[in-house]
């Protein structure tokens, strides 16, 4: 277009000596040319398109034609639209964008939400920008992946949701053992976690425990994996209590079987919690200790 005018601007100037009739004639030669190259390099809007946006931002829409086109917004309060076809979002809802030209009319369906032009997560220079570049998860278990550094909410997907599933907000779940790569989508920049998924190997015969002071009791929990494993046992006071309400003492090993015995010491309620060094699996069984 830059070239083409140039020549046109040249063509003009050495008509300097021509009369008032054919100088017309000139521009209007220019005019017809510039309105031609401007249609050629029009993009057609695609009618019946399902458009989000947020309150604030604005769309610009456009029709493929020549007619006049009359623009029109369902709902003011939600979406304007100015007489060139420039959409402005103005509260949350969803309206509809006509534009009307001859006996044709498009129309864009629009979604407007509240305004998303914020920082999600701080950028924690310690840690890769975007998501971590892979983690491990047990079958069953979930985590929720955070963005570092990155403005903008964005969308999540799962390469594979018989592995691994993921919330609109981020929270991984494991499903199977595999590998699947989940991926954050924002303003069209892809960011991806590779997660693995193993199968569950620690698990315990008691999933809680009631008992009176001075009481014990016996849990059996396996862990079954061929790897060199030790496990530790943590018990984990609830809020308001400060003396132990129980201890915790393994036995021997019997194949992939262990006895933890636990002995009521105090009134109370406390978490007890046994963790595997490689894998770090976890389980936690509640224990409650009544008087006697």
């Amino acid at each position: 277009m830059g070239g083409i005018a140039d020549k046109l601007y040249v063509c003009q100037s050495t008509q300097i000596g021509v009369n008032l009739k054919n100088r017309k004639k000139i521009y209007i030669l220019i005019l017809s040319i510039i309105l031609v190259i401007s249609a050629f390099q029009s993009i057609p809007a695609k009618a019946d398109e399902l458009i989000t946006m947020c309150i604030g931002w604005t769309k610009q829409l456009s029709v493929d034609t020549k007619k006049t086109v009359t623009w029109s917004s369902s709902d003011k309060s939600i979406a304007t639209v100015s007489s060139k076809g420039l959409v402005t979002g103005k509260g949350v809802g969803v309206v509809v964008i006509k534009a009307k030209y001859g006996n044709n009319a498009a129309l864009w369906v629009i979604t407007v939400k509240p305004s998303k032009e914020v920082i999600v997560y701080e950028h924690d220079v310690s840690k890769p920008l975007g998501l971590p570049g892979k983690k491990t998860l047990i079958a069953g278990k979930s985590t929720t992946l955070k963005l570092n550094g990155i403005m903008g909410i964005p969308t999540w997907s799962s390469s594979n949701k018989a592995v691994a599933t993921v919330s609109s907000k981020g929270k991984v779940t494991a499903k199977k053992p595999g590998t699947v790569t989940i991926t954050a989508t924002v303003d069209k920049k892809k960011y991806t976690c590779k997660i693995t998924v193993k199968a569950q190997t620690l698990s315990a015969n008691k999933s809680k425990l009631e008992l009176s002071v001075g009481d014990k009791a016996k849990i059996i929990i396996t862990l079954k994996t061929d790897d060199e494993e030790s496990l530790s046992c943590t018990i984990k006071l609830s809020r308001g209590y400060y003396e132990p309400v129980a201890s915790a003492e393994f036995g021997e090993w019997d194949g992939y079987k262990i006895p933890l015995y636990i002995t009521a010491i105090e009134e109370g309620d406390a978490d007890i919690i046994i963790t595997t060094v490689n894998s770090k699996e976890k389980i936690v069984i509640p224990i409650t200790v009544n008087e006697n």
